[in-house]
């Protein structure tokens, strides 16, 4: 059976009738013009009388990877009925879905509710039952609160955000056809009932930062936004030189890296989706990039008010779960030594005092059971991704047009998984949706209709927080949870009583400036100073005779001074430790925030063979496993890099040795046998000198493959001046045309590393 819609500009369409609503499934609402091209607007019918289009069957799905949907399950923590195999099409997955109330009058225009799915940026689909919007359609008629509920889908992983020069392209393909989606809207909505002039969107986890990111736009879209769990922040859109890496490292998976660029754009429209995908890691680091005139820059916490509150919404409502960092669970929080890691990490980013109350504030200790600590850093993570980005968009200091209004969940998830008793990602729209109702207790049905009542009123226009809620003196905050019930709290009371004053602490620490690349975050600083500690065998090392130097680096906070130490003029022998005149002096040196200690190490590929320069790598191995005072370097200084022919596979041998020395890519201090992060590792903080470059374009790129990518070295220079000890020329003052080239490359590499953790088991 199926009801009919004679649609004004669509043509006839036939819908699913459900017991309060009709479903229309399946209509494309875009032209896919080709991979790696911007969709184009479907304008005209896509029926007639003598054919009506069969909307009552669901559309394909964009290409993802095909168990995507037991992902998300996962972060669930229950399944429901679903299709053993989802139809996927890149020609056709551009499709929309719309559930309309029962019984519409003619000209009757309700409020419109567009659902944008997360999923990684890499999976997820208008048509999986846990995002079917008929329940919370169903809910707002027994509420006589009636809306339409909109779904759309949108390209998704490489095919859907890749960008690169050599393509000719700027990504974006997945925001973008959401765009066109809300521009279809617009011209097709009311022969649904709806009414274009009052369209809410609200999404999830990358469906919120998706969703944050199109609030950045200029082109109206939406009259309100619910941000859920998710903003700009969280994956920031990427610069050029990050795309240009990722583009690398997909061709690279491909096997195309040896082709040439016309075979390399001919074989990317070829290859099937499957192809692609299937090669690619399944959670691959994709995301918006920077375009101009469309996402003009990297967000930042400051920025993300400002740029979030534009003239065209009305109203923004923002919202985290209490744990919504239970999806790094699997990927960061696991980890044996969570709490040790984390408090290392709040250690090198924060001055003592501040370091000191961030770990206390969240009961960090290295001695809680492993449980304990996993709740602990759960929350530290919460708040630093999600509760943070919430605060400064509501208290940015600026002035808007917009409204702003913030929830916060704290029902803890009751499925038998991982999550039980935890306030979970997810769990939220889970509860909002209510297509899992027959599994929830009636609490939590309760709750999830008192969360959809404000949902539906807020898309009517009475506000996320009505008048009457509002106190007259105080900001105010909706609180879902716990035990089944809504709450209005002031804000400061909520921050204390239920985040334990944990937002006052982070938004003092003045974080605001930081994209958060990744889960960490770290104090911005300006250009480092880089000065050398090389003493003379009589000149006495006791810790004040360093006065003069220790008190221009503690004036000098906002600047990092990168130590560099050379045990052959002072600090020790090979294999063995510093004096005992030494070791104060390092530890000090180590104790400041703003400093870095880097290693010298000599070579010369004609001069200093393997045997004389490994011991030296060896002794600061051994400096990291010292247990009297915390002597560790933080890097290593690579001295004397003359580049021919000859010496290239000598310096890819030492960066292979260094890395052999780091015991499995461990940290080498404080936690030698604790798997670190690539940031924390030798190798990414070592620096390279190649001079007297005589060779070619190619030699540099083969250089910053084998040094960068293979042996992931952090930072490599190279002049092609050559050292003239009699005329006291600095081969260091060249600029050449090929080292900005290089550099570019160099950088490119290492940020690719760090912003595609997935491609290295190891980090």
């Amino acid at each position: 059976m199926t009801s009919t819609l004679d649609h004004p500009t669509l043509g006839p369409l036939q819908g699913l009738p459900l017991p309060l609503s009709v479903q229309y499934r399946g209509i494309p609402y875009a032209h896919f013009i080709g991979r790696f091209k911007e969709a184009s607007l479907h304008h005209g019918p896509i029926a007639s009388p003598a054919r009506p289009y069969d909307a009552t069957r669901w559309g394909p799905l964009c290409p993802q990877i095909p168990d995507g949907i037991k992902l998300d399950f996962a972060l669930c923590g229950t399944e429901l009925p679903h299709d053993a195999e989802y139809k996927q099409s890149e020609e056709d997955g551009l499709n929309v879905v719309i559930t309309v109330p029962k019984g519409l009058k003619p000209g009757e225009k309700l409020p419109v509710i567009v659902w944008i799915h997360g999923g990684y940026w890499v999976v997820g689909g208008n048509s999986w039952p846990q995002y079917d919007l008929q329940n919370f359609v169903d809910i707002s008629v027994k509420q006589k609160k009636p809306v339409i509920g909109v779904a759309f889908n949108y390209r998704l992983g490489v095919l859907g955000l890749l960008a690169s020069k050599e393509l000719k392209n700027t990504g974006n393909y997945g925001l973008k056809d959401q765009v066109l989606g809300f521009r279809w809207l617009q011209m097709h909505i009311e022969g649904f009932g709806g009414d274009r002039n009052n369209i809410t969107a609200f999404g999830e986890s990358a469906g919120a930062m998706l969703l944050s990111a199109l609030l950045q736009t200029s082109t109206p879209l939406f009259n309100r936004a619910l941000v859920m769990s998710g903003s700009a922040t969280l994956r920031p859109s990427k610069v050029e030189h990050q795309q240009e890496a990722l583009y690398r490292d997909v061709i690279q998976a491909l096997d195309l890296e040896n082709k040439s660029t016309e075979e390399r754009r001919k074989e990317l429209s070829r290859l099937s989706p499957d192809d692609v995908i299937s090669k690619l890691p399944p959670l691959i680091h994709v995301g918006p990039s920077i375009e101009d005139g469309f996402l003009d820059d990297v967000v930042t916490l400051n920025t993300i008010a400002g740029k979030t509150r534009t003239s065209w919404c009305e109203e923004l409502a923002i919202g985290d779960c209490f744990h919504d960092a239970s999806c790094f669970k699997t990927r960061v929080l696991n980890h044996p030594n969570n709490a040790t890691y984390f408090i290392d990490c709040i250690k090198s980013t924060l001055v003592p005092t501040a370091a000191s109350e961030m770990i206390k504030a969240y009961d960090l200790s290295s001695s809680h059971p492993s449980e304990m600590s996993l709740v602990h850093c759960m929350e530290l993570l919460t708040d630093l991704r999600w509760y943070l980005p919430v605060i400064h968009t509501i208290y940015d200091g600026t002035e808007s047009s917009t409204k702003v209004s913030r929830y916060h969940f704290h029902q803890p998830n009751n499925f038998e998984s991982q999550w039980k008793g935890l306030a979970a990602h997810l769990f939220d729209i889970t509860l909002l949706l209510q297509n899992h109702r027959h599994l929830l207790s009636s609490e939590e049905i309760e709750l999830g209709e008192d969360m959809a009542a404000r949902v539906f009123r807020f898309a009517y226009g009475e506000g996320f927080i009505s008048q009457w809620e509002q106190a007259a003196s105080k900001k105010v905050v909706v609180v879902w949870g716990p035990n089944g019930q809504t709450k209005i709290v002031g804000d400061e009371e909520y921050d204390k009583s239920m985040r334990k004053g944990r937002g006052k602490l982070l938004r003092g620490l003045g974080w605001g400036t930081l994209a958060l690349p990744k889960w960490s975050t770290s104090s911005p600083r300006s250009s480092p100073f880089t000065c050398t500690l090389r003493a003379a065998p009589h000149l006495h090392c006791a810790v004040f005779a360093w006065y003069p130097f220790f008190q221009s680096i503690t004036s000098n906070p906002s600047v990092t001074f990168n130590i560099i130490l050379n045990p052959n003029s002072g600090p020790g022998d090979l294999y063995g430790c510093p004096n005992d005149d030494w070791k104060p002096v390092l530890s000090y040196a180590n104790g400041l925030n703003n400093t870095n200690l880097i290693g010298y190490v000599d070579s010369n590929p004609t001069i200093i063979p393997a045997p004389v320069y490994k011991p030296q790598i060896q002794t600061y191995k051994n400096w990291a496993n010292f247990t009297g005072k915390d002597i560790h370097i933080d890097g290593i200084f690579v001295d004397d890099m003359a580049y021919n022919a000859s010496s290239k596979s000598y310096y890819i041998s030492f960066a292979n040795n260094i890395k052999s020395f780091e015991d499995y890519y461990s940290n080498l201090y404080r936690a030698p046998f604790i798997k670190a992060p690539y940031t924390n590792c030798l190798r990414y903080k070592q620096a390279i000198i190649i001079h007297d470059f005589n060779g070619t374009a190619l030699d540099q790129q083969q250089i910053c493959d084998g040094m960068g990518q293979t042996f992931r070295v952090g930072n490599i220079f190279i002049t092609s001046a050559v050292q003239d000890d009699s005329t006291h020329q600095n081969p260091y003052d060249e600029l050449p045309p090929l080292l900005q080239q290089f550099s570019a490359s160099v950088k490119a590499t290492n940020f690719w590393i760090l912003a595609h953790p997935q491609w290295y088991a190891d980090i």
